[in-house]
């Protein structure tokens, strides 16, 4: 167990998983952020609809072809800006009044965490996958290169070779089931990851999700702004901002 380090690397484990089949990816940011991306959808009728009484203002104030435009792509910025925002701030519950208020991310962090371990000990993490890894590259591998150190000299290259392989070909969960169910049951890697994602602080659990979003966030609040201002130039061009708009 000390020296599991030097044979396995589960940093490589996980990311050879996504690069591989990066359908893999895309599920475990699905699975885990259904809750965030449905909220993402929904929100924007609301906020939409609050920030439209806005537009229609000024519409009433200035009702000029480039009103709603212009004012549709202030609503659209502004609505994915404010739905983005919530889902990961405040990072730390504020009580306001009676109510607590926390990013919808972090305030579900015992349920993401219980899914997230889920997905990762049954997609990535698997006995498969960790069997695998540990006999690749057969004698070039670090498996065979840890197996011949501990092993005394006068047992041949041939049988530490051999038992390499055999991990490598126990990695099949059809043809050695047994197996795979005790190990399963022994690295309890599902109830494991889950307690210690439980154990993170707000901060440190923000990092489990919100680098994905980061990434394509200002993608997704000027795309809101782009659709906002194709809506408006489309009501104005059916005549839906009156006479002095068209």
């Amino acid at each position: 167990q000390k020296e599991i380090d030097d044979v396995l690397d589960l940093k490589s484990v996980v990311l050879e998983a996504f690069v591989r089949d990066k359908v893999v990816l895309v599920e475990l940011f699905q699975k885990v952020g259904r809750v965030e991306l449905d909220f993402l959808v929904e929100s924007g009728l609301g906020f939409g609809f609050i920030l439209g009484l806005g537009q229609m203002i000024a519409w009433v104030i200035k009702p000029k072809p480039w009103t709603l435009p212009v004012a549709g792509a202030i609503v659209g910025y502004i609505t994915n800006w404010i739905a983005i925002k919530l889902l990961f701030s405040p990072v730390e519950p504020v009580k306001v009044g009676p109510i607590v208020v926390q990013g919808l991310f972090q305030s579900r962090q015992v349920e993401v965490s219980d899914e997230f371990a889920n997905f990762m000990a049954k997609r990535v993490l698997n006995s498969g996958r960790l069997l695998e890894s540990l006999a690749r590259d057969a004698e070039d591998g670090e498996l065979y290169s840890f197996l011949r150190r501990q092993l005394p000299y006068p047992v041949p290259e041939f049988v530490v070779l051999g038992a390499v392989r055999a991990i490598g070909r126990a990695a099949n969960p059809r043809e050695h089931r047994e197996l795979h169910n005790y190990m399963t049951k022994k690295l309890d890697v599902e109830q494991t990851l889950a307690y210690r994602l439980k154990l993170l602080s707000a901060t440190e659990f923000e990092d489990l999700l919100h680098p994905v979003f980061q990434e394509d966030e200002i993608i997704l609040i000027a795309a809101g702004g782009v659709l906002g201002a194709i809506a408006g130039l489309g009501q104005t061009r059916l005549g839906w901002g009156g006479p002095g708009a068209t």
